[in-house]
């Protein structure tokens, strides 16, 4: 594909360590062969699972959401200098989501930033795939190029976790550009019927990911991430999610470019779906 312009051991190791996964997850080289021909999340509903054609409701549901963030952290990269609100409206119906959500950054009482977003959820074997298509616009930022990203989400669910692999390309303006999430995540269900996650993952970027946004010439293994939230359910149906992100650089010679090797950021979701 030409979007993909990376070298040659770039992509070697990048094959190499999806196949890890999948393996490792259980699936078999069929499996492998139907990831090849799709794509996935990245900003998943807080109410929506991944859904199945048969598991998809009849009737569509119609969701929105309100994020209040201490700090706007994109792929572990700070976007602002101070609280951010984001907010999110969405349709799902036969197994597609589609969704429209928006930056508005409260210091600068600006709305600074526009996403589209479509997805499917299939089960393949054993492992559950997403695909998705995100574009990007930028309404204050006459330098800011609009893009888009195509992003496959693959997770093999285990009995008391789950492992995954989250990949993004971008398919427009940036060439080359790929970024993917090697995590393990946590679900629990309180007695009082909240619902507890944690995720812990570490972030692989190619060279010309790192190029744009660190001025780094060289691909890696740039960060760690790990999120938690406690999600609560009221009786009419809106549902309040407290939650924090922590950040931490890891490649010795990122480390020396940025400011702050550590990216913290907490915020509180109102939403309901109906």
């Amino acid at each position: 594909m030409t979007f993909i312009n990376i070298s040659k051991i770039e992509c070697f190791f990048i094959l190499v360590l999806s196949l890890v996964i999948i393996y490792a997850c259980g699936a078999g080289p069929e499996a492998a062969y139907a990831f090849s021909h799709g794509g996935a999340k990245n900003n998943r509903a807080e109410s929506g699972e991944i859904e199945t054609e048969e598991d998809a409701p009849s009737r569509p549901s119609i969701g929105f959401e309100t994020d209040y963030i201490s700090k706007y952290v994109w792929y572990g990269i700070p976007l602002s200098d101070g609280a951010v609100a984001q907010s999110s409206l969405w349709l799902e119906n036969r197994g597609y989501t589609y969704m429209i959500y928006g930056n508005f950054d409260l210091t600068k009482r600006v709305f600074d930033q526009y996403n589209l977003y479509i997805s499917k959820s299939i089960q393949a074997g054993p492992v559950e795939a997403e695909f998705a298509l995100q574009s990007y616009h930028f309404p204050e930022d006459e330098e800011a190029l609009s893009t888009r990203e195509f992003i496959l989400t693959l997770t093999k669910p285990f009995k008391n976790f789950d492992l995954y692999v989250s990949q993004a390309w971008d398919i427009q303006t940036y060439k080359g550009y790929y970024i993917a999430d090697f995590g393990i995540s946590l679900e629990r269900e309180t007695p009082r019927g909240g619902v507890f996650k944690s995720s812990l993952y570490v972030e692989f970027c190619s060279r010309i990911f790192n190029e744009l946004n660190f001025e780094l010439s060289k691909p890696g293994f740039d960060m760690i991430g790990s999120e938690i939230s406690y999600t609560h359910t009221r009786k009419d149906g809106v549902y309040i999610k407290p939650h924090a992100e922590y950040y931490t650089a890891i490649d010795k010679d990122l480390k020396e470019i940025v400011e702050k090797p550590d990216t913290f950021s907490y915020g509180i979701t109102v939403g309901k779906t109906f």
